[in-house]
């Protein structure tokens, strides 16, 4: 039912989709493209039924995942969706040797922090006016070492 494969250039165009209908600043296809395309750097489709319903990036940096995004298309929110894709990113990056996972997530995103805490991550401080619009970001981590 659920599975994911990386993602390659080919499926910017859903990338760029998913971006612009789960984001206040998009990423644009050129950035994506440059993400993609990086030997430092893992993009995975999120399936259902072998159809992306979704996507996750992280960058590797030393021993840690930092997560870029996880993203799931507004009609398949709200239905445990995130929190599988959750699963395999954090599987994912454990079997690509990257014990330790880090992130940042907007203060008012109370569904995506609710969905990090589940999961065991801990907040650990705070970006002040780190997005475009000014909001801060809080910083989680999960030590898995």
């Amino acid at each position: 039912m659920f599975s994911t494969c990386k993602a390659t250039t080919e499926d910017l165009p859903f990338l760029e989709r998913v971006e612009k209908e789960c984001f206040n600043d998009p990423w644009n296809i050129n950035m994506l493209k440059d993400e993609v395309e990086a030997n430092n750097t893992t993009y995975s489709l999120f399936l259902l039924n072998g159809e992306p319903i979704g996507y996750y990036s992280y960058l590797h940096i030393f021993d840690e995942a930092h997560i870029m995004n996880v993203a799931v298309l507004p009609q398949y929110q709200g239905k445990g969706y995130g929190s599988k894709m959750m699963d395999f990113l954090l599987e994912e990056s454990y079997h690509d040797g990257l014990p330790n996972v880090t992130l940042e997530v907007r203060r008012g995103n109370e569904r995506a922090i609710r969905l990090y805490e589940k999961k065991g991550f801990l907040l650990i401080g705070v970006r002040p006016r780190y997005y475009m619009d000014g909001e801060d970001a809080l910083i989680y981590w999960l030590y898995r070492n």
